[in-house]
């Protein structure tokens, strides 16, 4: 006789992935634009127009809430930072979706398919604060909807279920004023509540 094997969903708000960046340990996937620095995680971009992405070694999330706390640590300005999730990235592509700000107020819920973006939720907004100030940047990936809060305060809402799995992590993407640099601390992914 066979027995069956119970599979349970974790609790929400479980923590899947914690970092305070304390140190350059383990745990991420590390690429050519990120550093660490003072208990922080730094993405720079030197290249206008470019979107860079550093991933958690753990695929495959789905369901998520991810929040981190960011800065824009550059004088550029026109730099869009924040988090991805369901996100897949090989040598040819990536693919997922990213939801983020910039110091100015502008908000952006994207999904990016075979390296193309398309805009899910745009917006403009007073500024979340002075450039260099941190927020705490919280999104909810999961069911077929994307949401964004800066500093505890709803900003956008999108709805689309193109991808539904993937890593999460931290993103920053550069404007025309070069270089773009963003930091980060305080990173946790947990379920999705």
């Amino acid at each position: 006789m066979a027995a069956a094997l119970a599979c349970t969903a974790l609790p929400a708000g479980t923590v899947l992935f914690k970092d305070d960046f304390a140190d350059a340990g383990g745990g991420w996937k590390y690429t050519s634009y990120s550093t660490f620095s003072d208990g922080e995680m730094r993405l720079r971009v030197t290249d206008a127009d470019t979107l860079v992405q550093t991933l958690i070694n753990q695929p495959n999330l789905s369901d998520i809430h991810v929040e981190v706390t960011a800065r824009n640590s550059a004088a550029a300005g026109d730099e869009l930072f924040g988090v991805v999730c369901d996100f897949r990235a090989n040598d040819d592509s990536a693919d997922g979706y990213f939801l983020g700000i910039d110091a100015d107020g502008y908000y952006l819920l994207g999904r990016l398919a075979a390296g193309a973006m398309t805009t899910l939720q745009e917006g403009q907004r007073a500024p979340f604060g002075k450039a260099a100030d941190s927020v705490r940047l919280a999104a909810d990936c999961g069911g077929g909807q994307l949401s964004l809060s800066v500093n505890g305060q709803p900003v956008a809402v999108a709805a689309d279920d193109a991808y539904t799995t993937g890593d999460a992590g931290l993103f920053l993407g550069s404007g025309k004023t070069l270089p773009a640099e963003a930091a980060f601390h305080d990173f946790v992914v947990t379920t999705l509540k």
